[in-house]
Formats: structure tokens, sequence, C-alpha cells
């Protein structure tokens, strides 16, 4: 009866680690950068920089304006306005929103606040930054089989 316990325990706790480490494969679109889609409260979008360089989270003026139509943003959970330092080395002010319901590779992260990039209509860039990844006790990119893993 030990021994069947034992195996049961052993086996859930495998399980268990198994269902806390993700790997997806990542797209470069013919650069060093990984790109991953994620989703916002059932809103995706693709093509988002994972950046552990950077400390903050931003999203695209079309993101924004989608979300704000689908009431994912509001003035309910507005932030407050961050100054950004942009790639000209000039700083920005821009409009910051605490968001729930964030998938990042099948993990659900709540509480997580972004940027958007109100500035241009024009701009794509959405970047995953260091306040979502610290969330993760493992980030792992193998470029030989292009995956990315995480680890809670």
């Amino acid at each position: 009866m030990k021994r069947i316990v034992a195996a049961i325990l052993i086996l859930l706790s495998s399980v268990q680690a198994y269902a806390q480490s993700r790997s997806v494969t990542v797209g470069n679109n013919g650069n060093d950068l990984m790109y991953v889609s994620i989703t916002v409260s059932g809103y995706r979008m693709g093509d988002v920089i994972v950046d552990t360089g950077s400390n903050k989270s931003l999203l695209a003026y079309e993101d924004y304006v989608e979300m704000k139509r689908r009431g994912i943003i509001s003035r309910d959970n507005f932030a407050g306005y961050v100054n950004i330092r942009t790639s000209a080395n000039t700083v920005a002010r821009r409009e910051s929103y605490c968001i729930d319901g964030l998938d990042f590779l099948g993990f659900r992260l709540d509480n997580v606040v972004v940027i958007f990039d109100t500035s241009s209509k024009i701009s794509r860039t959405r970047i995953i930054g260091m306040n979502v990844l610290k969330n993760f006790s493992k980030i792992e990119y193998s470029p030989k089989k292009g995956e990315l893993t995480v680890s809670l």
C-alpha cells in the first residue's frame, strides 16, 4: 500500500511540474528577435516580441483602440501615465493600464500593467518585457529548436 501511495505522489508531482512548464516554437521574422502570440481577454495579438532587456510591456495603437472598444481597458483600470525612452533616445509620456486575463504561452496572468504606444497610429510594435517575464522562475530559449520555454 505504501508503494502505491508513493507512486501516486511521484506521478502527481511530475504532472504538476509538467503543467507548470511550457515550450512553444517562436518566430524570428528573419532577425534575432523572439516573436510569440498573446491573448488578452479574448483579444489575440501576433508578432509580440519577447524582450528580456525591456522592463516594461508595450502594445500598439491598434491594440489600444480595439481593447477600448471591447471594454478590456477603460478609465476603471487606467494605471497612469508613464515616461518611456524611445528608440530616438527621447522621453515620451504614454498611457498605461492594469489588465487581467493576459495569456502568455498558456499561462494566465492578472494585474499586469501594459503601456500603449498612442503616439503613432501606424506603430505595430508589441513587446512583452520583464514586468510580465518576472512571473516565471525560468525563461529559456533554444535557438537550435527555435523554442522558448517558461516555467512557474
